[in-house]
């Protein structure tokens, strides 16, 4: 009463082209095969992978019984998760080559600025050595004149 389905055992490709010939998009099932089995996700995109709508008509006429859709639907999304990790270290490597920028601008900046204000602070040092240079010696004139006045 309940028979049992099972699904003929997978063998391996024996490159009979029934696939390529069923494929309704024109697609070479038998290479994105080869490339999805080997991980090899760039070639497969240069294959146009992408294209595939996964209708399984190559899986229903491969004499060896190869999942092939599932082949290509693995390839897809490894494709899509490299893709997307490449982005990810891309976007992070460019975060912190500009962070590493950023802190060496700031670094040269706060150089920059001291040795400013080291010689703003020199200039009014000896801006203030003149000024008691000057009080000093208007002081001496006083005194001069208080001792020439008391003198008299």
């Amino acid at each position: 009463v309940n028979k049992l389905e099972t699904k003929p055992s997978t063998q391996e490709c024996i490159r009979c082209g029934q696939c390529n010939q069923a494929c309704p998009v024109d697609l070479l099932p038998q290479q994105l095969y080869w490339y999805a089995k080997s991980e090899d996700t760039d070639k497969a995109m240069d294959y146009n992978l992408a294209d595939c709508i996964e209708c399984r008509c190559c899986d229903y006429v491969c004499p060896s019984h190869i999942p092939l859709a599932e082949y290509f639907s693995f390839a897809k999304a490894l494709h899509r998760k490299t893709t997307e990790d490449q982005y990810r270290t891309d976007i992070a490597r460019e975060r912190f080559e500009f962070r590493e920028y950023r802190l060496e601008r700031n670094k040269q900046e706060r150089t920059e600025m001291m040795a400013a204000k080291k010689e703003e602070l020199k200039k009014k040092m000896a801006n203030d050595k003149v000024q008691k240079d000057k009080i000093a010696a208007a002081m001496a004139r006083v005194k001069k004149t208080k001792k020439a006045n008391d003198d008299a």
